[in-house]
Parts: structure tokens; C-alpha cells; sequence
């Protein structure tokens, strides 16, 4: 008997015989038809229907069994069902080991655990804040902490944070980068307190951290970068936090650099007026000290800052002022201030708008407490000017400083004001 090999539904091979069908005048078809008088299919139509047991709806079994949407029955990924789980263990995992060596200087084998706690992609936001939030406390409380925390992975950690789509932990990184360039530069207080606008601060530390740990060049180089940015919120508030920085002894070889005084005084003719304002005052800032005017003298600051005081905008000439205020203050810087704005610009300036006048006699008192100045006072007709504008009431008490910071000086004949015959002068003097 011949025979062919099937598969059953349990995979093993049976033998099912083949009937033989004789010839004798009888064709295949009908043998067949004989031997199998039904149709096999027609077979299921005389089974009785299948009875099940009604059941309770369960909203769980309609979402994995019974949802017609979901063609492949069953449908619940366990490993997914436990990330939540996972993400919780982990947390508590974080928590023990912070509180555990929150009394202990920090070593590299912990920092490798913070760090993996960081970047492995089944931790919770909430335990990536918390690791930050330690991690930035340690910074700012103990400088050896500092110096573990730039030597570990935490700092290959900081770019991707900074990219997350988490406010909250994106300030968190901010604030750590804070603290460390804190101690490496002395910014006074909170970094994140210079910096008020969370866009622009993110952009910032993007460009700093890159520099912790390195040396001044690389932080010269960052400052360029984020001037020279197509932001204008960024330059803005890079312009405030150099300001900040000016006040650090720390900080001064970075900021005296020819490349970011350069860098500054080219933001004085930028197209947004509140960058040029903030580019004004972090060089203010900067001429403090005497390296850095020095280097604000060897670049072409003072002629530019000559155009701002024929600015239309108010607020641009008050800048320009207190710019000069901030030079004015040392006795070297005085021929170079009236080669650049003589005094016949100073006396347009106290015919200007009140508050531009205000800042003008304050500039110029600065200024005549120098013999040079007062020289070049006397040589010009400022005293019939002064004279003239004694008559307004208004302008009088800020005259009267003026002539009394130039009768103060040791020279032959000022007390005279050169022999000037006006009586008004000699009257508000007297007072």
C-alpha cells in the first residue's frame, strides 16, 4: 500500500493510507464520489454550536483579548508593564546612595554611579533632578569636590541634558556648570542669576562647559563664540554675565583679551540698541582695572563711543556717558577722551535733554578733577556756556558741582576762571 507522510498539528509524521481505486470501467471521479458519499466540508454544518459560559467584562481582557483592533490577541509587553517599576527602584536606589555618602568627600568610583544615573535611558526624570540638585550643592560647598566632579563623566553627561526636553533639568544642569565655573573664575554669585533668560542661558552653558577644567584660552575662545552668536538674546546676556565677570580678579586675564574687548566694542555698532547698551557697560566694567584700560585704549572704543553720543536714541547717549564716567576716573585717560569728543561736543551735551545733561556734568566733574581737563576748560568759551545755562533753575545744582570741582584745582589763575568777568560764575562759585 502506497502512502504519503503529513504533518500533525503536534508535528509528528502519521501514515494515511491512500485508497486504491480499481478500473474496471469506472472512472476516478466517480470511485471517489463513492467512497466518499458527503462533502468533508459540508460535515461542520451538522456539529452543534460551540457553547461557552458567559463571562464578566473585564476592561483589561476587552483591551489585550477581545479589542477587535487588535488582531493578534494578547498584546501586553511585560517588560514595558515593569519600567515604571524599574524607574522606582531606581530612585529609591539614588536616594539611599546620596544620603549614604552625603557626609564623604566624593571619589571617582561615586561620581561613575551618579554619572550612569545621568545617561542610562530607564531613569526617571525626578532621579536625574536629584542626582543634579546633590551634585550642584557639593560643588558649591567644597572646592575638592569641584576639582572630581572635572575629572569624572558627569561633564560628558551635561550636553545631552542641556538638550532634554525638561525645563527643569536643563536649569539644573545650567546651575552646576554655575557653580563649577564659580570657583574655576569666581563669578560672583549664581551663574543662573546673571543670566535671566532661560533660552539664552541653556545656549550659554552649551558654549561653557566645554571650557571647565581648561585653560583661559579655551574661555576666551567660548566668548567669542557666543558674541559672534546669531541670537541676540544671547549676545545680551553674554555681554551681562562678562559685566558680572569683570568684578572677578580671577576673570581679568580672560576678559582683557584683545579678542573679547575687540569682540565688545564691535557690539557697540550692533543693530539691537539694549546690546549696545550691555556691551557699554560690561567695558565700564572691564576699565576698572588698569590692564583693562589698556586694552580698551588700543582698540578704536572711544571714537565709537564719540558716534553713540550723536545717537538719536536717549538712552544710547546716557550709556555713551556713563561709559566715559567709568574712564574718566584715571588721569591717563583723559587726553584720550578729548581727542576723541572735544569740548565743544561736551558743551553740545549740557544744551541736550535733561537726563542726558545730568550724565554729561557728571562726567565732567569727573573729568576736572584733572589739571589737563581744566585747561582745556578754561582755553574754551564752556564758561559762557555755563554762564548762560546758570538762568535755568532746573540745571543749577549740577553747574555748581561743576565749577566747584574746577575751582578745586591747583592751578595758577583758575580760581579766577582766567580772569572771566561774569559775575554769575563768581556768585554760584562763592555758594
Amino acid at each position: 500500500m502506497n502512502s504519503v507522510s503529513k504533518q500533525s498539528p503536534r508535528g509528528a509524521a502519521c501514515r494515511v493510507p491512500q485508497l486504491r481505486i480499481a478500473h474496471f470501467g469506472v472512472s476516478t471521479q466517480d470511485s471517489v464520489s463513492a467512497a466518499f458519499p458527503l462533502d468533508p466540508l459540508s460535515l461542520t454544518s451538522l456539529m452543534p454550536p460551540l457553547q461557552r459560559q458567559e463571562t464578566r467584562t473585564s476592561l483589561l481582557s476587552w483591551w489585550s483579548d477581545s479589542n477587535p483592533l487588535l488582531q493578534a490577541g494578547p498584546t501586553i509587553n511585560l517588560h514595558a508593564a515593569a519600567k515604571p517599576l524599574m524607574k522606582w527602584m531606581h530612585h529609591q536606589r539614588a536616594l539611599g546612595i546620596i544620603g549614604k555618602h552625603n557626609e564623604v568627600p566624593l571619589t571617582a568610583e561615586l561620581l561613575d554611579i551618579y554619572a550612569s544615573y545621568l545617561s542610562y535611558k530607564y531613569i526617571s526624570l525626578a532621579t536625574q533632578r536629584t542626582v543634579l540638585k546633590h551634585l550642584s550643592t557639593r560643588a558649591w560647598l567644597l572646592k575638592t569636590d569641584v576639582a572630581e566632579i572635572l575629572r569624572s563623566p558627569i561633564l560628558e553627561q551635561i550636553p545631552r541634558l542641556l538638550e532634554s526636553h525638561d525645563r527643569q533639568l536643563q536649569i539644573l544642569a545650567c546651575s552646576l556648570v554655575g557653580k563649577l565655573l564659580a570657583h574655576q573664575y569666581g563669578i560672583a554669585g549664581q551663574f543662573t542669576s546673571s543670566v535671566k533668560d532661560e533660552d539664552a542661558l541653556v545656549q550659554i552653558t552649551y558654549i561653557l562647559v566645554v571650557v571647565l577644567g581648561q585653560p583661559e584660552r579655551a574661555m576666551i575662545e567660548a566668548f567669542q563664540t557666543l558674541l559672534e552668536s546669531n541670537t541676540e538674546a544671547v549676545r545680551r546676556w553674554s555681554c551681562i554675565l562678562i559685566k558680572d565677570l569683570a568684578r572677578e580678579k580671577a576673570a581679568e586675564g580672560v576678559l582683557t583679551a584683545s579678542e573679547v574687548i575687540e569682540k565688545l566694542v564691535g557690539l557697540l555698532c550692533d543693530s539691537d540698541d539694549d546690546v549696545v547698551q550691555v556691551a557699554m557697560s560690561a567695558l565700564a566694567e572691564i576699565s576698572q582695572s588698569s590692564d583693562g584700560t589698556t586694552a580698551l585704549l588700543a582698540t578704536n572704543v572711544l571714537n565709537t563711543v564719540g558716534r553713540t553720543l550723536n545717537s538719536p536714541s536717549v538712552n544710547m547717549r546716557l550709556s555713551a556717558c556713563t561709559f566715559l564716567m567709568a574712564l574718566a576716573k584715571r588721569e591717563s585717560n583723559v587726553s584720550a577722551i578729548l581727542d576723541a569728543i572735544p569740548i565743544r561736543r561736551w558743551l553740545e551735551l549740557l544744551r541736550d535733554k535733561k537726563d542726558v545733561f545730568f550724565y554729561a556734568t557728571k562726567v565732567l566733574v569727573k573729568l576736572s578733577q584733572w589739571d589737563d581737563f581744566a585747561w582745556a576748560v578754561i582755553r574754551s568759551n564752556m564758561l559762557e556756556v555755563i554762564s548762560h545755562l546758570l538762568s535755568i533753575r532746573s540745571r543749577t545744582f549740577n553747574l555748581c558741582m561743576l565749577l566747584g570741582s574746577l575751582g578745586r584745582q591747583r592751578i595758577h589763575n583758575l580760581v579766577h576762571f582766567g580772569g572771566h568777568p561774569d559775575s554769575k560764575i563768581r556768585v554760584h562759585l562763592r555758594l
